[in-house]
C-alpha cells in the first residue's frame, strides 16, 4: 500500500485496504490471527543528519560508539560497518520510531503515524532490509516491521489516537 502519487497523499485509502485485506484473508485463512509489514522510514536520515553528535551519544547510552560514519560521503549502499553497527543503528532507529514526536505528540514518521493509528505496533526493526539506492538514502537500509494484532488492533488504535501512546514489542525494549 503506498501512496506514491503526490496527488493521493492526503487521501486515506491505505486505511481501508489494510482492514479490508485482513478482513478477506481471515474470511479465507480463519486461523491467521496476525498480520504484519515491512515498511520504510522516510525521512530517518534526514533526521539523523540532523542531530549533533551529543544527541547520538545520549541516544546510544553506554555503547558510545562513534556512527558518525553514516554522515560520511564515501558512506554507500553495502558498507559493511552497517552490519558491525547492528545495534546501534537499531537504537537510534527505535528511538527515532518511539520517542521523536511532532508537534502534536504524534510519532515524527508518517509512515509510522499510519500504522499506529491503524492499530498495529512496531514489532521489529530490520537493518539492510532495503538495499536499494532509494532505502539507503532514506534510512541506510532499514526497515520496519510493523504488526497487526487482531485482538488488540482497537486498544492500540485507541491509545494512539487518544493518548499519543506508542506501542512496540517486547524484544525492541533492550533498545531504548
Amino acid at each position: 500500500i503506498s501512496n506514491c502519487q503526490e496527488g493521493l497523499s492526503r487521501v486515506t485509502l491505505g486505511h481501508f485496504l489494510i482492514k479490508r485485506v485482513i478482513y478477506e484473508v481471515q474470511e479465507e485463512l480463519p486461523n491467521i490471527k496476525n498480520f504484519g509489514t515491512l515498511s520504510p522510514i522516510p525521512g530517518f536520515v534526514d533526521w539523523f543528519n540532523y542531530l549533533d553528535d551529543n544527541k547520538i551519544k545520549v541516544i546510544l547510552g553506554k555503547s558510545n560508539t562513534d556512527m558518525s560514519f553514516l554522515k560520511s560521503p564515501d558512506f554507500k549502499v553495502g558498507d559493511v560497518r552497517i552490519l558491525s553497527n547492528k545495534e546501534n543503528l537499531t537504537k537510534l532507529v527505535a528511538h527515532y520510531l518511539i520517542n521523536e514526536k511532532d508537534t502534536k505528540g504524534f510519532p515524527l514518521g508518517d509512515v509510522t503515524r499510519f500504522h499506529l493509528r491503524n492499530g498495529a505496533i512496531i514489532n521489529d526493526i530490520i537493518v539492510n532490509a532495503n538495499v536499494s539506492d532509494a532505502g539507503f538514502k532514506r534510512s541506510f537500509g532499514v526497515m520496519v516491521n510493523y504488526l497487526y494484532e487482531l485482538n488488540n488492533i482497537e486498544k492500540n488504535h485507541e491509545d494512539f489516537v487518544n493518548k499519543r501512546e506508542v506501542v512496540y514489542s517486547n524484544k525492541l525494549k533492550k533498545f531504548l
